[in-house]
């Protein structure tokens, strides 16, 4: 029976003067100084000044809208009316207020789920008790300014508390809300897995009170300055926003601020959530890079609030259809993290990222490679890459007259006044059909520099004739981005069958035939004189020898 008293009191003594806010259009300047509760749609109109200094708790889905060129002042407090509880680490330290109570009481700390796993609870380093269960009851003074509650629990459960309810044995009892309790090593979350109710900031919000359970849309400008902030994260900021000496528990997600894109940030001498919930994070709403063509290779690294490095990127990546496919936008992440380029952790240590990427485009003409070393903190980008730009300036012919199947030199003159070296290759035509100019290989062409290539021209019919030529564009490029796509043409040229010159053969053939005759007679009438001589010397030798046998036989 006593039990239910107090309960009852504590109830009554808690109830605020009630005080019904909200659901209006706050035209001029207002001030809200009651105690009460907040509820509907307000919205603040330009040039208007709504001012919450009383101390109100807000109805679920209520929304305040500040227009931009207004401002909400909140120097009171508005309290989300979902119920809140206080998430503990595996060690926490509960800092709880007593305000001189009295000399003796009881103490109950209310367990938000069933501990079932056995965990301790000292008081004022007191013994150590192992507890299980979903009420804590101490006994002890509560005399002094605070009770220091130690908790120590295991990785095997998280616990919470819903809150602690002081009961002193002669005076009123109070109930500390999770909000009240200070310490360590643990936050203040609410049940819901969204914000209770929401205010979007177009004008201006300065914060020097409480607020609790909202969800904040920072478009414009907003300023806490001395606030206590619980469950109100993460706050959104596509304007600015500067945290001064004060307090923010509770997140929902792993930041107590997300900033997007190029938002202003600044924090001093302020505290976080803590532990792994960051100060506040610097978020990406997308990671593109715009690249010269479709055919560009994107190789990030180190991307994001972990590093990452996804590999080769393109345009056209498996699965994507037009629009996406073809308008030279690569898309780098979509990942969150990846997209987080600065943050500040739970300890205050600023962070940011040290991400980089290497551009690639492969073509007929050889390879152009850029790095981009930082990679710009923006949602996009466009990368200049250093491409060449290649002319075919003339071409001239050697001679006006040329013979049909025997070619004629011409002289090819080209210049590159682009950023990059090239190896291009030219096709010719005659008359709307290829031409041969007995080539294949690529013509080198550095930058900044002009060339003569000497190339060869034939024709197999008669006429006159120009030789059309120009580059063979990568296809990679559409237009004449590293080339000119005009032809270029020669001279007309005449080309001519070659004269029948058999009849002209006829004289030079006949002189042939003579002094063949000639060389004929003259080697056979030396043989002949030849044959006589031998054979009068043969003669006489035998004359002598007969002589001698004659001798002989004497």
């Amino acid at each position: 029976m006593r039990r239910a008293i107090l309960m009852c009191l504590i109830i009554l003594c808690s109830l605020p003067i009630v005080s019904a806010e909200g659901g209006m259009t706050i035209t001029s300047d207002d001030d809200w100084d009651t105690n009460g509760s907040i509820g509907g749609d307000t919205l603040v109109e330009e040039n208007s000044t709504l001012t919450i200094s009383g101390d109100y708790t807000v109805e679920d889905d209520a929304t305040i809208t500040v227009e931009e060129g207004s401002t909400l002042i909140v120097s009171g407090s508005a309290l989300s009316e979902a119920p809140t509880r206080l998430a503990l680490d595996t060690t926490a330290t509960l800092i709880v207020p007593t305000g001189d109570l009295g000399p003796s009481g009881t103490m109950r700390i209310t367990f938000h789920d069933e501990v079932v796993v056995n965990i301790s609870i000292s008081v004022n380093d007191g013994v150590e008790e192992v507890f299980s269960g979903t009420q804590y009851d101490w006994s002890g003074s509560l005399d002094g300014v605070n009770l220091t509650v130690q908790i120590n629990g295991t990785a095997f459960q998280i616990n919470s508390v819903d809150d602690v309810q002081l009961v002193p044995d002669s005076g009123t009892p109070v109930v500390r809300s999770p909000e009240e309790i200070n310490g360590t090593g643990h936050a203040v979350v609410t049940e819901y897995t969204d914000h209770a109710w929401t205010i979007d900031v177009q004008g201006s919000l300065i914060v020097s009170g409480e607020l609790s359970g909202v969800g904040i849309n920072c478009a414009g400008s907003c300023e806490l300055n001395g606030a206590t902030m619980g469950g109100t994260g993460p706050i959104d900021v596509t304007g600015s926003i500067t945290v001064t000496d004060s307090t923010l528990t509770g997140s929902l997600t792993d930041e107590d601020i997300i900033v997007w894109d190029d938002a202003g940030v600044t924090w001093t001498n302020s505290t976080g959530t803590g532990g792994n919930i960051d100060n506040w994070v610097n978020v990406l709403t997308k990671r593109e890079v715009i690249v010269p063509n479709s055919g560009v290779v994107v190789t990030p690294i180190s991307l994001g609030y972990n590093s990452n490095s996804p590999g080769q990127l393109v345009d056209c990546a498996d699965g994507l259809t037009a629009p996406t496919c073809g308008d030279n936008v690569v898309v780098m992440t979509t990942n969150e993290h990846n997209r987080m380029v600065r943050w500040q952790d739970g300890a205050g240590e600023l962070h940011e990222e040290d991400a980089s990427a290497t551009f690639t485009l492969e073509t007929i003409w050889g390879t152009w490679t850029k790095t981009v070393d930082p990679l710009p903190m923006t949602p996009s980008f466009t990368v200049v890459m250093d491409l060449p730009h290649v002319t075919l300036d003339s071409i001239v012919e050697s001679a006006d007259e040329g013979t049909v199947n025997r070619r004629l030199g011409m002289m090819v003159t080209l210049s590159n006044d682009g950023a990059a070296d090239a190896n291009v290759m030219i096709e010719c035509f005659t008359g709307g059909e290829d031409a041969n100019i007995g080539m294949t290989q690529s013509i080198p062409v550095q930058s900044g520099e002009t060339v003569e290539v000497p190339i060869n021209w034939d024709t197999y019919t008669e006429g006159e004739k120009t030789l059309d030529c120009n580059l063979i564009i990568p296809s990679e490029f559409e237009d004449d981005t590293v080339g000119s796509t005009t032809s270029v043409s020669s001279g007309i040229v005449t080309w001519e069958e070659e004269e029948d010159s058999g009849a002209n053969l006829v004289i030079p053939i006949a002189i042939a035939i003579g002094i063949g005759i000639v060389l004929f007679a003259a080697s056979r009438l030396g043989m002949f004189s030849s044959s006589e001589s031998e054979s009068k010397d043969y003669d006489e030798e035998v004359e002598i020898e007969s002589a001698g046998d004659e001798d002989t036989t004497e």
